[in-house]
C-alpha cells in the first residue's frame, strides 16, 4: 500500500485550480467528422432500418441469420465500422465483420408476399 505525500495532493490541488474554468474537452465543432457510408458484400448502402443476412457460427454449427438494423457506426482509423440491431428472435446483436453482410430488404422497401 502507498501513502500519499502532503507534496503531491498540493501539487494535484494546483494542477486542478489551474485548470479551473478552462474546458479540457475540445469542443465538438472542432472534431471533424466525416460523412462514412457503411456498405454490405454487395455495396449496397446499410442504414438503419434495414434488414440484413449474416452468418453466425457457434462451435462447428454455421447458419445464416436475419437482424434488423438500428444503429450504424461508422469506424475511424483505430476501431472498423459495425451495425448493432435485433435479430428474428429479439436478441440484441452487433455485426463487426461487415463483409459477410448482405442487405436483404433496403430501407423504405417492403416485403413482396408471394399470394
Amino acid at each position: 500500500m502507498r501513502f500519499v505525500t502532503s507534496w503531491e495532493t498540493e501539487t494535484v490541488w494546483k494542477n486542478l485550480r489551474e485548470c479551473e474554468g478552462k474546458s479540457l474537452l475540445r469542443p465538438s465543432s472542432l472534431i471533424e467528422r466525416k460523412e462514412v457510408t457503411v456498405t454490405d458484400h454487395v455495396g449496397r448502402e446499410i442504414k438503419a432500418g434495414c434488414s440484413i443476412l449474416y452468418p453466425v457460427r457457434r462451435g462447428s454449427d454455421m447458419w445464416l441469420s436475419t437482424m434488423t438494423v438500428q444503429q450504424v457506426v461508422p469506424g475511424d482509423e483505430q476501431k472498423p465500422a459495425y451495425v448493432s440491431g435485433f435479430n428474428t428472435d429479439g436478441r440484441r446483436v452487433s455485426v463487426h465483420n461487415l463483409k459477410n453482410v448482405v442487405v436483404i430488404v433496403p430501407l423504405g422497401e417492403q416485403y413482396e408476399t408471394a399470394a
